[in-house]
């Protein structure tokens, strides 16, 4: 062959490699080409953290990816978002963020969880009209445009197109993503005017719930009878240990539900539309039980820590949601403090961002650890606290060890922030961690310290009380009442907990936890999801006829079926199911509990025919009797 026809022939090689790899980029990014994501949810830590680590990995790959939330929020934001992630705030909203310290104060002093969970609520609605407004008129441009053809999805609006009522608000310096169009919306469980903007702008969303799935409406994920109800503080092993307590909760619980369905049908739902018709001007009645229906959950917890239940496969439990390549050393300081004396265990106390001890619990909680052997060198504290609260612990510290908290470094440090909470749970001497387990602390310690770390939880109001419940249940940690727990509690619990860190067994469970919390996924489970929601144009419904029932038995996964119709497309992920049309629901004969009442009715039933049987039985042998005297009677007199 001639050098001209070797020339030739590579040349033409290389022209055949350069287009099919040309070929194959433009297939790959037809696969996932660069969207804009909007996160969307309230100011609150333990909501926003999950999707603070979703939008941090989308973004890495290369999505456009906004957070909404109210303005205040936005120093929080900045320290824990990826460069590529804009922030729009949603407003000041001073009238309702400024009352957050007061209203988990007032919250933390309530007895009642169920009570805090309301006021909660309450405030989290009022939210509405701040985080649905401004936001709407931010979004409208360009998802109008894209309406009207003028964009396609991807492509930007000309800023001399915008109208003047948005210069007005956004200012000159808008982040460069309110330009694009809206292709998806990932919003907080509790954000309803998350779901309010998606609707209003004719965008999908998915839903992420970050705590357990009680959450989500009982439509979605139907009620399981032998699970402790909410705010109960009942063990799931009590119910099963004892055959007539589960008898009775079968039997009482659905008519509580139906009490429960009722007052939430006719009084929540009637406030929130009150709220979304006053602040927004939205005159659609939503209802809080099917508003999630038929869209992708995103559920942040796992098979162990939840109770067994029944699941739509909509709802997807990913795990915990933690921000990729976290952060996990230690300042110098602390880590000379933590390697002075290593071989001793140490107590992590934490009690979150916004849930603040009383003076009375604070010094519970010292007197607890005064009489663990703080002092005698048995254990060592580590204590995050505010300088509010570190000033006050420092004046007990005085009267209960007779001195100032600083003089005993070695002993009790007490500091207002750590430089990486991860990295305290993943060290070594780290035992035992006090907490209000809140969500990012109980999902952070399964997740990074499961099996080696135990928690105390002392959990101060709302849903912290039921996912306190579940980390006992699951054998991860206890709990004590924040108001009539004592000192010689606080030791008991600081004794028992690393006691059973010694125990083979307890920590194998403990290492079960934090194995299935790592396959469910976390962030990039949900990120991949989210993608996959990105990328469906069409919906390919098959009709089943069964829905998971999901548990843990023996240390194993097992998954069980009952017989309910509902409609689902599958995914792109093996052995997974993407969405449902329809949610998968228990019949309304099981779910308001007339099944149970049948079984009333029959025992009534039998008992009543048995009761008459008796009661006949001995009429007829006194009728008997008394017929007997007479004959006996007439015969005498008629022998006289």
């Amino acid at each position: 062959m001639r050098a001209s026809e070797v020339w030739r022939a590579l040349v033409v090689c290389c022209l055949g490699l350069f287009f099919v790899l040309s070929a194959a980029s433009q297939v790959t990014s037809s696969e996932t080409p660069v969207k804009h994501v909007v996160f969307y949810v309230i100011p609150l830590p333990g909501h926003a953290n999950p999707l603070l680590a979703q939008a941090y990995l989308l973004a890495g790959k290369g999505h456009h990816v906004s957070l909404v939330s109210p303005s205040i929020f936005s120093k929080y934001v900045e320290a824990n978002k990826h460069p590529k992630l804009q922030f729009i705030g949603s407003g000041r909203c001073d009238q309702l963020t400024d009352r957050m310290p007061q209203l988990f104060e007032a919250a933390a002093a309530m007895e009642s969880f169920s009570e805090s969970s309301t006021m909660i609520f309450d405030w989290i609605n009022s939210l509405h009209g701040c985080m649905f407004n401004i936001p709407r008129q931010l979004f409208e441009p360009a998802n109008r445009a894209r309406k009207q053809g003028q964009l396609q999805s991807g492509e930007k609006l000309n800023p001399s197109e915008l109208p003047e009522e948005f210069l007005k608000l956004a200012g000159s310096s808008y982040p460069d993503n309110l330009l694009r169009p809206v292709d998806l919306f990932v919003v907080d469980a509790t954000t309803v005017s998350g779901f309010d903007m998606a609707n209003e702008l004719g965008v999908p969303f998915v839903v992420n719930n970050p705590d357990l799935a009680y959450l989500i409406s009982p439509r979605i994920v139907p009620p399981v009878d032998l699970n402790p109800m909410m705010f109960s503080k009942v063990s799931k092993h009590e119910i099963l240990a004892n055959p007539a307590r589960w008898f009775i909760q079968r039997a009482v619980l659905p008519p509580l539900r139906l009490l429960v369905f009722l007052l939430v049908k006719f009084q929540r739902n009637k406030a929130i539309n009150d709220i979304r018709r006053e602040q927004s001007g939205l005159t659609n009645p939503i209802d809080v039980f099917t508003y999630h229906r038929g869209r992708l959950v995103l559920q942040n917890s796992v098979l162990g820590l939840e109770y067994p239940r029944y699941i739509s496969p909509a709802v997807v439990p990913v795990g915990p949601c933690v921000q990729p390549n976290q952060e996990t050393s230690l300042s110098e300081a602390e880590q000379a403090w933590f390697n002075a004396t290593d071989s001793v265990p140490v107590v992590y106390i934490s009690m979150g961002t916004i849930a603040p001890l009383s003076q009375n619990q604070t010094e519970t909680i010292l007197r607890g650890l005064k009489l663990s052997g703080v002092l005698d060198g048995r254990v060592r504290v580590l204590w995050k606290l505010p300088k509010a609260q570190k000033d006050v612990l420092n004046q007990l510290s005085m009267s209960i060890l007779g001195k100032g908290i600083d003089q005993f470094p070695s002993s009790i440090r007490a500091i207002e922030w750590v430089s990486s909470q991860v990295g305290v749970l993943s060290h070594k001497s780290t035992k035992i961690f006090i907490s209000h387990c809140g969500i990012n602390s109980a999902h952070e310690t399964m997740l990074y310290a499961g099996g080696r770390v135990q928690m105390l939880c002392i959990p101060m109001f709302g849903d912290q009380l039921d996912m306190a419940q579940a980390v006992t249940d699951a054998g991860a940690g206890m709990h004590l009442d924040k108001f009539t727990m004592t000192p010689e509690q606080i030791r008991d619990g600081v004794e028992l907990l690393l006691k059973l860190d010694k125990n083979a067994e307890w920590r194998r469970r403990g290492e079960v936890m934090r194995e299935l919390v790592k396959a469910a996924g976390g962030t990039s489970k949900a990120v991949q999801w989210i993608e996959f929601i990105l990328q469906t144009t069409s919906w390919n419904t098959t009709e089943q006829d069964e829905y998971s029932y999901i548990t843990l038995e023996n240390d194993q996964v097992v998954t069980k079926t009952l017989s309910s119709p509902f409609f689902q497309v599958d995914g792109p992920i093996t052995g997974a199911h993407a969405l449902t049309v329809t949610d998968a629901y228990l019949p309304n004969w099981q779910w308001f509990g007339f099944d149970v009442a049948l079984i009333f009715c029959i025992i009534f039933y039998f008992m009543k025919n048995i009761c008459s049987c008796l009661c006949g039985c001995s009429c007829l042998r006194r009728r008997s009797k008394a017929e007997t005297a007479s004959a006996i009677e007439t015969t005498k007199r008629k022998s006289e």
